[in-house]
């Protein structure tokens, strides 16, 4: 709630599918022991939930369907990341991954998918508890296209380093406003 507050309190209109909410969604990780990757199929389920969102809002006449950002945290940052249109109007104008390290040990989830005309914001923290191992340690730098406005921030010092949930710091919510009037042009 913190995360749609602050991008509210900023102009946006959110749109945020509440996929883990539903009791029949299978779970791919347990919050309590951060161990991750339980249920393969899950990133599938959640990246046909993404397109079907970003599809709906589109139809909202208030709705600036050249200003559509797709944006996740966590396992909704994978998802983000490695979201492929199924059609045109599943295209977005940028994407915002917060917690995730473009790093995975199925290949499918593995680096970024998305197209050159849709630069991607990719924050996490070096010490990020869920992202420690051999298979998923590192960030998203080599995978993103610099020359489209892409950027991928490591936050190495203070609070955020040891954090997975990044946005509820002002430092990192001026991270990803900065990238917003860098590529939505407002």
């Amino acid at each position: 709630h913190r995360r749609i507050k602050f991008l509210a309190d900023n102009g946006f209109l959110v749109i945020a599918p509440a996929s883990l909410a539903r009791e029949t969604y299978p779970r791919s990780c347990n919050v309590e022991t951060h161990e991750g990757g339980l249920f393969r199929g899950t990133v599938v389920l959640r990246r046909n939930d993404a397109g079907h969102a970003i599809e709906m809002a589109r139809k909202i006449s208030i709705v600036d369907d050249k200003k559509i950002v797709l944006m996740g945290f966590s396992e909704g940052a994978l998802v983000t990341v490695n979201f492929e249109a199924r059609n045109e109007r599943q295209h977005v104008r940028a994407r915002v991954a917060e917690g995730w390290t473009c790093h995975a040990p199925w290949p499918e989830y593995h680096g970024v998918e998305a197209p050159e005309s849709e630069p991607v914001l990719a924050l996490v923290g070096e010490r990020d508890p869920w992202y420690q191992d051999q298979w998923t340690k590192g960030d998203c730098k080599r995978f993103l296209n610099a020359g489209n406005g892409s950027k991928s921030i490591v936050y190495r010092d203070g609070a955020l380093a040891d954090k997975h949930g990044l946005l509820e710091f002002k430092s990192a919510q001026q991270d990803v406003l900065d990238f917003f009037k860098a590529n939505l042009d407002f």
